[in-house]
């Protein structure tokens, strides 16, 4: 039998490719929540705290299942989780295109929390490949995945506009619709998982 010898490098590249994707998946639907929860037909005085909800709703159920992800990624691996958490992602930022109310949203963003873990894993399965005086390089290599996905993602006019005290036109707001970015957050999803 034949042992073939890790390819931490390959290893880094992908999971890199796959943590940039997620994290772009994130910062594509967030910022729009608000906008996304008003066309649900919340009562304007209402969207805050619903968008609120749909965002942190997948913050606490992701701190409160990520250990028993943990624990099944120790036994099973650490690859094989990550294709779970690519998968199910994708189907939870698809499913957000085609929610007809707000509870469905909750709902969904609820599930992509509990099934989230994709970056923790991939993380981990670097961290335990690597050699260890290259550790620093490919972690540090690998948290700039996640930190370029967000920055690049999250539409920057739209801070400085607010700097200046100017408001964003309603017309244009409500143009830059909430589900499309649900596609394009699912798709990279996808195809994250897929490289994995």
């Amino acid at each position: 039998m034949v042992v073939q010898e890790i390819s931490w490098k390959d290893n880094l590249r992908v999971a890199w490719f796959g943590s940039f994707l997620t994290g772009a998946s994130i910062s594509l639907v967030v910022p729009f929540m608000p906008i996304f929860v008003e066309q649900l037909g919340i009562e304007r005085d209402q969207v805050a705290f619903y968008a609120g909800l749909a965002i942190s709703v997948s913050a606490v159920s992701a701190a409160l299942v990520s250990p028993i992800w943990g624990i099944l990624a120790d036994k099973y691996g650490r690859k094989p989780m990550m294709i779970r958490a690519g998968l199910a992602m994708t189907i939870t930022m698809g499913g957000l295109a085609f929610v007809p109310n707000i509870y469905w949203l909750i709902f969904l963003r609820l599930l992509n929390g509990v099934f989230t873990g994709f970056v923790p894993n991939a993380t981990a399965l670097i961290a335990s490949q690597v050699p260890k005086d290259k550790s620093g390089y490919a972690l540090g290599t690998l948290f700039l995945a996640c930190l370029l996905s967000i920055r690049r993602f999250i539409p920057l006019p739209l801070p400085a506009a607010a700097r200046e005290g100017k408001r964003i036109p309603a017309g244009l707001a409500r143009h830059l619709a909430p589900r499309p970015p649900a596609f394009v957050g699912a798709q990279s999803r996808c195809l994250a998982s897929s490289l994995s």
